[in-house]
């Protein structure tokens, strides 16, 4: 799952945004706190006041309702900072989000644009999240099944679901045939498991506007704005549904890699 068992103490990540960071920071083994810091005036911060949002936050200050401990079961372990937003996955593959943004990043429902204070984005109860990743407009989050959701601006197609426009306002799962290359031409059919793992993703991380896919069997997919950040050669034509790399890149060969290895 996505809790981190490293007993390791300090500031584990960082984050920054157009005008507020993040951190994220593991006092104790047992206890993970989550720091904002910068301009609030968009929610950005996360923090408020009885008079309403904090403005100006100068140093690094404690988003309490975060923070996480062996009691309560559930504590921060991802950040992902967007320009004028963030989100947090937590221990039990959850994600909750604040700030603002006009794409849709927040993922809590049509049409809402800011949070001031950290909200749970709802998802069905048995998805279970492991990683987080946000761009400048949209944002993405990978399964511990494999499976991705991409949510937030859709032009150029880089939320690699066929779309080239439009807002998608809720974390929206990739049916697994997105993912099967129209390309891919093998004499020999491989093992169904590892034709499986083709199709399923290890990591998603989201740019400015593309989104690239590291897969379970090494491969590595990119979709969005055609303008050289993806990898494939062009440098014209968008991307609306994820293409391997020029090349063929594969980061690890599926016939050797182990179970020790992920």
């Amino acid at each position: 799952g996505p809790e981190d068992v490293d007993g390791t103490c300090g500031i584990a990540e960082i984050g920054a945004g157009l005008c507020h960071s993040v951190a994220l920071v593991k006092r104790k083994p047992s206890v993970t706190e989550v720091y904002t810091w910068g301009k609030g005036g968009d929610g950005a911060t996360g923090l408020t006041t009885p008079e309403g949002e904090s403005m100006l936050v100068p140093v690094p200050k404690l988003l309490e309702g975060l923070t996480g401990s062996r009691e309560s079961r559930e504590r921060p372990v991802q950040i992902a900072v967007g320009p004028k937003c963030t989100l947090v996955l937590t221990s039990r593959g959850r994600m909750v989000s604040f700030g603002s943004s006009s794409w849709g990043v927040l993922g809590q429902g049509e049409m809402v644009t800011r949070s001031s204070q950290p909200e749970l984005i709802k998802m069905k109860s048995n998805v279970v999240v492991e990683s987080i990743g946000v761009g400048m407009s949209h944002a993405v989050c990978v399964t511990k099944e494999g499976r991705v959701f991409t949510w937030g601006n859709a032009q150029n197609g880089r939320l690699a679901s066929g779309l080239s426009m439009g807002i998608v306002w809720e974390p929206t799962i990739l049916p697994l045939a997105l993912f099967q290359l129209k390309n891919q031409s093998q004499r020999i059919p491989p093992p169904k498991h590892k034709l499986h793992e083709g199709l399923l993703v290890h990591r998603a991380w989201a740019g400015l506007d593309s989104t690239v896919f590291l897969m379970r069997n090494g491969s590595v997919l990119s979709c969005g704005r055609g303008s050289g950040r993806l990898g494939q050669g062009e440098m014209e034509d968008d991307v609306i549904v994820p293409q391997s790399m020029f090349g063929g890149l594969k980061l690890w060969d599926e016939n050797k890699r182990t179970d020790d290895d992920q």
